[in-house]
């Protein structure tokens, strides 16, 4: 209740209870009576005075108070509102950027493919069948030349997966296939560095335990190249592969295949930045093999994505080995769900 209305309230109950008070007591008491019945008044309209006087400066308090938070909450909103508009302004410049940057290695790769391929179709006309009939210092240098070439052909390609990917170009030519052929075809490929480093590879051979994938298969296979080629390139000579495969338990729907080595392992402080933009490599990674950009992984993960898949890495360290770990949908799922 209003504290004004409450105390006139009293105030007129009071000075009704007094006036009725006033024929007994003026009857009764005479003068002294009318002198404490003044008095009583006096108190009453004090207290009145005090709680209306009170009341009014807890509104002005309470007026101010609001005014101030109305400011202060203006002030802060437009701040928030200003920052806001920075922000969106420079996110919508860096998607900018992005793009140009992006557009730009596709035009570059392109322009790299055709000079690439005149300097492979010029090695073969002036060597031809591999250098046969050249001396051999020459043949070495045709050989190292020629994987130059090629290296610099892969490089352009990962380029281009980066790209058309980002700027969301239709890349995937989507059929069912098992992961088994494609593996066999990848390790076959790298027989030779796989035997040079001494290594042995275990791989179910049960065609069961293979799904049927809804994959772009030469993508996959770019995809399974570059992780089996980081297992043999940073492995330890002697050392280990060990492939498995499962359904995801958890859910009927994820395949899963982990390809694990024996090599130079990374720290878990870098692991979180391998898959980045910078295309970074550990420094023990450089160390075990000077040679490459670092862009591997980070194609690998952005084509697997496409699928709708992941691909994730883990380690217990460095020289402790790494597990890669690849889920896709099976076509059995995507087929129910369709």
């Amino acid at each position: 209740m209003n504290v004004r209305v409450a105390a006139t309230q009293v105030f007129v109950i009071a000075m009704i209870a007094m006036a009725l008070l006033n024929i007994f007591i003026d009857l009764v008491f005479g003068i002294y009576g009318r002198i404490a019945l003044f008095i009583a008044f006096l108190f009453l309209g004090y207290f009145l005075f005090k709680s209306l006087t009170r009341e009014a400066k807890q509104k002005d308090q309470l007026k101010s108070l609001n005014s101030t938070l109305s400011q202060k909450v203006a002030e802060q909103t437009a701040e928030i509102r200003k920052a806001y508009e920075l922000e969106k302004h420079a996110r919508r410049d860096l998607e900018k950027l992005n793009e140009t940057k992006d557009q730009f290695i596709m035009i570059t790769q392109h322009h790299l493919r055709t000079p690439v391929m005149r300097i492979t179709n010029g090695l073969e006309t002036l060597f031809p069948n591999n250098g046969k009939g050249v001396d051999e210092s020459r043949r070495q240098t045709l050989t190292e030349t020629k994987a130059s070439v090629a290296r610099l052909s892969k490089i352009a390609d990962d380029f281009l997966n980066i790209s058309t990917i980002k700027v969301g170009s239709k890349i995937l030519d989507i059929s069912r296939n098992s992961l088994k052929p494609l593996l066999d075809d990848v390790l076959h490929e790298l027989k030779i560095d796989i035997e040079k480093m001494h290594l042995s590879v275990n791989i179910p051979n049960d065609i069961a335990s293979w799904p049927q994938l809804p994959i772009d298969t030469n993508k996959m296979r770019e995809v399974l190249l570059i992780i089996l080629e980081n297992a043999v390139r940073y492995n330890i000579d002697g050392g280990k592969i060990d492939i498995q495969n499962r359904i995801d338990k958890s859910s009927e729907e994820m395949f899963e295949m982990i390809i694990e080595n024996t090599g130079v392992g990374i720290s878990k402080e870098d692991i979180s930045k391998l898959f980045n933009q910078n295309y970074f490599r550990s420094k023990v990674a450089q160390t075990a093999n000077p040679v490459g950009m670092g862009i591997g992984l980070y194609v690998a993960r952005a084509v697997v994505r496409a699928h709708h898949g992941e691909l994730t890495i883990e380690s217990d360290g460095e020289n402790m080995g790494a597990r890669i770990v690849l889920r896709l949908f099976t076509y059995e799922y995507i087929r129910n769900i369709l």
